[in-house]
């Protein structure tokens, strides 16, 4: 017999038992009810239980967060069926701590004859946050090149189209001249030549805006920007998709104040909102979206967009604000917009939140108001 082996002889139960209570991973037995039979140490640590007398024979499955249930149920019929299994998935501990497991499970045939789960777990919640942080930089730069990519595009056709411009604004011009010193009053004419200088105006404007839309701004400096400017100017980006898709539009600026900001970020996460608000009401009989300022007791100014559609289901609620959280369908969004806006927001030193009172949909950006002379 080896020194090892040595080593080992005696109460050999007892020797198991500190081996499995020596080991870093949680292991555990569950019966095909769901059923916990077994837990080491680390593993009733992770579900924040004060010992195992108290789980032994809790309902595991209430552990396993909602969305990943229905997935760890069929793994544990799967595996008491005498079949192996793997998954990751989330659970909440007893005091409420949010965990991300990686499970490696196999069949333990009781006394009885039947099989249950035994199974070894990780927690990788800092690996899967970290992973999660990786792909939200990423898909962040491609959202920052794709708006490069626009930035030039739109400079490009800016100076293409604007030269025209002048041409047609300085044309309408001098024929509204010429009329007036021949002594030619034609109301039908000089109506028309204002709505060509008003559409030109129009034109410029919405090229400009869409120039500062769509450049990268995260390196722009803070300054003192009206509230009311910002919003006008992301609205000229949105107003004709908005009246193509017959959505009501309308907006109140009742509380007009100045936000330090860069307001070419907080013009992107307004277009992102009135998008989202868009696609939600396109399926609607009613189809409308408001926007409106409110002042806050504490130097405050709230921007509520809201949509005619029936607020956010209380299962969203919560995740809705997380990275890669979507409710559209497959290929229709990544998960990312209000993520990004809820960041932006952030840096800004404000919040961006959902109010649930609303009997519609509405999200409340909320942004300090500083003093415009002072900054």
């Amino acid at each position: 017999m080896s020194p090892v082996e040595k080593k080992l002889v005696g109460d050999t139960e007892q020797n198991l038992r500190e081996m499995i209570a020596a080991t870093p991973s949680c292991l555990k037995i569950v019966d095909k009810e769901g059923r916990l039979l077994a837990m080491n140490p680390q593993g009733i640590q992770l579900i924040e239980a004060p010992d195992e007398d108290s789980v032994i024979g809790a309902d595991v499955y209430s552990l396993v967060q909602e969305d990943h249930r229905e997935h760890f149920i069929e793994l544990n019929r799967k595996v008491c069926s005498g079949q192996n299994g793997h998954l990751i998935f989330e659970i909440i501990g007893f005091e409420g701590t949010k965990r991300w497991m990686e499970t490696h499970a196999a069949p333990y045939a009781l006394t009885n004859g039947e099989y249950a789960q035994i199974a070894i777990t990780n927690d990788i919640t800092e690996k899967v946050e970290r992973e999660k942080e990786i792909e939200h930089q990423r898909q962040a730069l491609v959202h920052s090149a794709r708006l490069a990519s626009l930035g030039e595009m739109a400079g490009g056709i800016a100076h293409e189209i604007n030269n025209p411009l002048g041409i047609i604004m300085g044309t309408a011009g001098h024929l509204k001249l010429h009329m007036r010193r021949q002594g030619i009053q034609d109301e039908l004419l000089e109506e028309g030549f204002d709505r060509i200088e008003e559409t030109v105006r129009r034109i410029s404007s919405i090229i400009k805006g869409l120039r500062n839309f769509s450049r990268d701004a995260s390196d722009e400096d803070f300054k003192a920007v009206r509230i009311s400017d910002i919003v006008q100017e992301t609205l000229e980006l949105t107003r004709e998709k908005v009246k193509n898709n017959n959505v009501d539009l309308q907006c109140s600026m009742d509380v007009d104040a100045a936000i330090s900001c860069q307001p070419v970020q907080i013009s992107q996460v307004i277009m992102n909102l009135l998008i989202n608000s868009m696609q939600a009401v396109s399926s609607l009989e009613e189809k409308w979206i408001s926007l409106e300022t409110e002042r806050t007791t504490d130097g405050y100014v709230k921007l509520k967009i809201t949509d005619s559609g029936r607020g956010i289901p209380p299962e969203h609620r919560s995740k809705i604000m997380e990275p890669f959280y979507t409710t559209k369908p497959v290929g229709q969004g990544t998960g990312l917009g209000l993520s990004i806006s809820a960041g932006i927001i952030k840096t800004h030193n404000g919040t961006l939140d959902i109010n649930t009172q609303s009997p519609n949909t509405q999200f409340v950006i909320t942004l300090p108001i500083v003093d415009e002379e002072n900054e």
